[in-house]
């Protein structure tokens, strides 16, 4: 019998693979923490604190709102010009007949 994409052993060698890849990417989060940790100090201590205050209700509520809204309109703005960047790389490149590379 041939092993299919349903095959009960395919799907457990996957988990196997995704679960070890997992593990591997949370220790690489671990050592680049610890490494950040050791170099800036006070940077991470900072960084906590500010996270804290406004979790905590450090900000009224409206600031925190407009704050979020101008960063995702500034990233919106960011990610769509690049957008039209690459779709103008892409007609370009399709009208010169060339092949795009990777």
């Amino acid at each position: 019998m041939a092993a299919t994409d349903s095959d009960p052993r395919t799907l457990y060698t996957d988990l196997s693979h995704l679960a070890q890849r997992a593990g591997t990417a949370t220790r690489d989060v671990e050592r680049l923490c610890t490494a950040t940790v050791r170099a800036q100090p006070f940077a991470v201590v900072a960084a906590a604190a500010g996270i804290g205050f406004v979790l905590g209700g450090g900000l009224q509520r409206g600031l925190v709102t407009l704050l979020l809204g101008t960063g995702v309109r500034l990233a919106a703005s960011h990610v769509g010009e690049r957008l039209l960047e690459y779709a103008d790389e892409l007609v370009y490149t399709n009208e010169r007949g060339e092949e795009r590379s990777p």
